[in-house]
């Protein structure tokens, strides 16, 4: 298994709307956040900005109103930024998350399509996943500790790609 301590940015895109009934999923059209930058996850920082969300999130609870996954998915493009160079990606993550709690009260994550995670810590990466990924969430700190659990496809990583 590979352990990193990560964010997933596609659910950092933010959030609105009204919720749902309780035996009804709750829908909310995703919308972009401000840019923001990562130092740690490679050896020079990366703004991330959004340019394209066109997405939704879904809760979805069962009849006692208790939680059961959560599914968010859409069209994303994203840009990368090497802030020291300027040199700059722009990345199409239009990949699909679906969230499942666990007894222990993690989570696990099925990813489908393109996604990006990055890490600052234990092991820093930034890395472009087309395929499928399957990981284990728990909280740590602000961040999410991720273990990759199942990653097939293509791995690209975005360090090297920016710092080139």
């Amino acid at each position: 298994m590979r352990r990193m301590t990560a964010v997933i940015f596609a659910a950092l895109i933010g959030a609105s709307g009204a919720p749902a009934s309780a035996s009804e999923p709750t829908h909310v059209r995703l919308e972009p956040n401000p840019s923001f930058v990562v130092t740690g996850a490679c050896t020079f920082a990366v703004e991330f900005l959004d340019l394209r969300v066109h997405g939704n999130l879904l809760d979805f609870v069962d009849k006692a109103g208790e939680f059961k996954k959560t599914i968010i998915a859409g069209d994303f493009v994203v840009k990368v930024t090497n802030v020291d160079t300027e040199r700059s990606l722009a990345l199409n993550i239009s990949g699909q998350f679906v969230f499942t709690p666990n007894a222990d009260n993690s989570m696990t994550l099925s990813a489908h399509g393109r996604n990006l995670y990055f890490t600052v810590d234990p092991n820093p990466a930034l890395l472009f996943q087309r395929g499928r990924a399957v990981l284990t969430t728990s909280p740590s700190g602000e961040l999410l500790e991720l273990v990759f659990t199942e990653l097939n496809g293509q791995s690209t990583d975005m360090c090297q790609a920016l710092a080139q």
